[in-house]
């Protein structure tokens, strides 16, 4: 999770920490955070090793656990609206809802590792999509437990 293929790569990952990661780290807490975001880089690891048992390529870089914070934003704000640079002749900045944002860079992660979408040359698709589904899982259940409402004595 600390050792990246290269500058884009690291700043790649970055800015999905950026746009993402504060909101879930509020909602989380600091420590908390920190503990969700290294078991989420944990369970990425460890699901690409399940589906790979034979691998002996190296699995470097963060966004296995950066794809746990993205699922727990979707859980967390489905109703928020992110920017994203929409592509369409040039690239439009477009306030899109973080539902559709976050869907459909999951079911692209998901078509890459199942071989729907051809090759992805040496990116680890498999580790994106267990992370996300732990991040989506955790963040559901902090939903969950916030959105109780206290009891008074």
């Amino acid at each position: 999770m600390f050792v990246h293929a290269g500058w884009l790569h690291l700043l790649g990952n970055m800015l999905f920490l950026l746009v993402f990661g504060n909101n879930v780290e509020d909602r989380f807490r600091k420590i908390p955070y920190l503990i969700f975001y290294l078991a989420s880089g944990y369970v990425a690891a460890y699901g690409f090793a399940f589906v790979y048992p034979g691998s002996i390529e190296p699995l470097v870089g963060a966004s296995g656990a950066i794809a746990g914070v993205l699922g727990a934003y979707l859980a967390l704000y489905p109703k928020a609206r992110v920017w994203s640079l929409v592509p369409f002749l040039f690239f439009i900045p477009l306030k899109i809802p973080a539902w559709l944002v976050l869907g459909l860079w999951f079911v692209l992660q998901w078509a890459y590792a199942v071989g729907g979408l051809g090759g992805g040359g040496a990116v680890a698709y498999v580790a994106h999509v267990f992370g996300f589904l732990f991040g989506l899982l955790v963040g559901l259940v902090v939903r969950a437990s916030s959105s109780q409402p206290s009891v008074s004595a």
